[in-house]
């Protein structure tokens, strides 16, 4: 997702894991337990998938009723750059963070009640906030999973609004799924459905991002857009645009 230089988005996009509304049902689930292992390659936008820059890999423990996703990327020489987190306690979500460890910045937010509580470290500085817990919010790795239990809507076309919480800036916003149009993948129909704004102000300054999904919506083949991954350029940790491919089985 494009953006200007001062009002930065740090999105990431995958298919595995869900932050549900208080709203849905606690039998909703969480943590994917059978995404242990699954991989994904990270290319270059535009580079027509032939400039791989990172690779992740996702690992599921499980410790009684607590139950942790974790997404290790690394760049292609093997190196730790950034390490998800999404936690659930009795099948409720219970925590999401981040560590960008290649820029030596992360924090996470907690749910407490009806309250998000924000931790952010940069620059050797800690910022904090708290907001109260929204419908329809998903906050990064949870919106695929959160578009599958509204599968119905999506596909007639309509719009689908969603509370994104964005860790970095403490914050949460408004923006809306729709469908974008049918595409083929060699022989298999597949969704191409468009993440975009929902405010006038956010629209002026972030690109949508597009997710291809199967027919069905049960997998999540592509992402392409804005990531939370930082990459320097120039002498600067900045966001990187790029074309996630995830490898299922």
């Amino acid at each position: 997702m494009g953006v200007s230089n001062n009002f930065r988005f740090h999105l990431l996009f995958l298919p595995l894991i869900l932050v549900f509304t208080t709203s849905q049902s606690a039998h909703s689930e969480v943590v994917n337990k059978d995404a242990d292992g699954l991989e994904s390659t990270i290319y270059a936008l535009d580079s027509n998938q032939q400039t791989p820059l990172f690779k992740g890999k996702y690992s599921i423990l499980l410790e009684g009723e607590r139950e942790t996703q974790i997404n290790t990327i690394r760049d292609m020489d093997g190196n730790i750059v950034t390490v998800e987190t999404l936690v659930a306690e009795k099948g409720i979500f219970s925590k999401y963070g981040y560590q960008r460890v290649n820029a030596s910045e992360g924090g996470e937010l907690i749910l407490k009640g009806n309250i998000l509580h924000y931790t952010y470290i940069k620059d050797e500085k800690t910022k904090t906030e708290e907001l109260i817990y929204p419908q329809s919010f998903v906050v990064g790795p949870a919106l695929t999973a959160y578009a599958r239990t509204k599968w119905d809507t999506i596909m007639k076309g309509e719009e689908l609004p969603i509370r994104y919480g964005v860790l970095d800036r403490l914050d949460i916003f408004r923006f809306m799924l729709i469908k974008e149009g049918m595409e083929k993948r060699g022989s298999e129909d597949v969704v191409v459905v468009k993440l975009m704004p929902a405010t006038w102000l956010v629209s002026k300054l972030v690109n949508p991002v597009y997710i291809t999904f199967s027919k069905d919506g049960s997998k999540v083949y592509k992402v392409k857009g804005r990531t939370f991954l930082l990459v320097k350029k120039d002498g600067k940790w900045e966001p990187l645009d790029a074309e996630t491919i995830y490898h299922h089985p």
